[in-house]
């Protein structure tokens, strides 16, 4: 009688363990992330639609990223956040590289490359992910990165490795060559 029920109990955890051991992790559920308000978006974003534009008399600079075909919505929203935050890096590497050359940096050496590259990630750390809408009919979350001008000047105001001069005339040059930005957008 001992051993038959030794023989079951055996029976009973291999065969749970086995279930256990069969079953594949639990994928979660699609359901929509918490959103911000529509009304915080002038316009609906595509991933086309990233760049820089005026947003209640403030300048702003801002990408988009669109990430779909996801099952696991904190994936969908990582992927969509890194879009929208490479989106955003190519803009103000592209600013920031304008803004020299109008500044006078006619020929960008490699020291001046470095510190170019030091400004722009300097800039790139202020930049935050601050909206996100999630489409339920393709299943698609579009993700949007924005960073103030204002923010930008402050950080080419305080940047340890540019010189006074270059300072002075980054600053100077910073809002035509942002006006330029928009106006090509347009």
């Amino acid at each position: 009688m001992r051993k038959t029920k030794s023989a079951l109990l055996c029976a009973v955890l291999f065969i749970g363990l086995w279930l256990t051991a069969c079953a594949g992790p639990q994928m979660a559920p699609v359901t929509a992330p918490a959103t911000a308000p529509e009304d915080r978006w002038e316009e609906q974003p595509t991933v086309a639609t990233g760049g820089a534009r005026m947003a209640e008399n403030r300048r702003i600079f801002y990408g988009t990223g669109e990430a779909s075909g996801m099952r696991n919505t904190t994936l969908l929203r990582v992927t969509a956040d890194n879009l929208a935050q490479s989106e955003m890096a190519g803009l103000i590497d592209n600013y920031i590289q304008t803004l020299a050359r109008e500044a006078g940096l006619s020929q960008i050496e490699d020291p001046d490359q470095e510190m170019l590259n030091a400004l722009t990630r300097t800039i790139l750390k202020q930049a935050r992910v601050g909206g996100h809408q999630y489409n339920d009919a393709d299943r698609s979350l579009v993700s949007q990165c924005s960073l103030e001008l204002s923010t930008v000047k402050r950080v080419i105001a305080t940047h340890p490795w540019v010189d006074a001069q270059l300072r002075k005339n980054m600053l100077t040059h910073a809002d035509a060559v942002y006006d330029a930005l928009t106006a090509r957008q347009r």
